[in-house]
């Protein structure tokens, strides 16, 4: 198992550098690795802009099963969502379903200009698919005065991680082409998020003192 998860992680860094030099500077999630299933921070980087054109606007569709979207919020850019309709609903928050959801966010009319040669973030919170060892991919489009830059191509199968030739898989689709979109692979973490999901068996796996017996020592 963890040989497996070693070869993961390398396949996913060399791939990652191949994106790089083969492009200059993809556009990428600060996040490359997640734990299924969680409520998380997440952050879209523009690597660059048009050629030499800054960047006025960016886009990001959400993946398919990523549900309870919320962008960030920032003073320097207009934060818009486009919605899509969730059928069947699935599951929310205490059993409540989900109809609709973020199909995409919009960042567009910034107080400045993101300059062609820098970077730049974009930050939002997301529930991610409970999925160990899925890939997705978050299409993302930089938008200029009169060019557009697009990160959305996707591979034509579905990557898993537990596949044995994931890591080559990966690592030739990444290759082939300058415009893949950025990616987060999904891990099952060794604990579900919240407190009041732990087991008895998740406290004593992670060596943490169930709070009656805290109380009891004192």
């Amino acid at each position: 198992m963890l040989k497996s998860a070693l070869l993961t992680t390398a396949a996913i860094g060399a791939a990652a550098l191949m994106s790089a030099s083969t492009a200059s500077a993809h556009n990428y999630m600060t996040t490359l690795r997640a734990p299924a299933g969680y409520m998380a921070d997440m952050e879209a980087r523009a690597a660059h802009g048009c050629l030499a054109e800054d960047i006025k606007e960016v886009r990001i569709k959400i993946p398919e099963g990523v549900y309870r979207v919320t962008p960030i919020n920032t003073r320097e850019w207009e934060v818009e969502t486009e919605m899509r309709k969730v059928d069947p609903p699935v599951p929310g928050d205490g059993g409540r379903p989900i109809t609709r959801t973020v199909d995409t966010i919009i960042w567009k009319n910034p107080t400045a200009v993101t300059p062609y040669n820098r970077a730049e973030g974009f930050k939002f919170r997301a529930k991610l698919p409970n999925e160990p060892g899925k890939v997705i991919f978050w299409q993302m489009v930089n938008i200029c005065e009169e060019g557009r830059d697009p990160y959305t191509d996707l591979p034509e199968t579905a990557f898993d991680t537990k596949d044995p030739n994931f890591g080559k898989k990966f690592e030739e689709f990444m290759g082939s082409t300058a415009h893949a979109a950025p990616y987060t692979v999904l891990y099952k973490p060794a604990m579900p998020q919240y407190p009041w999901e732990w087991t008895q068996e998740d406290i004593e796996l992670s060596g943490m003192t169930p709070p009656e017996q805290t109380a009891e020592a004192k």
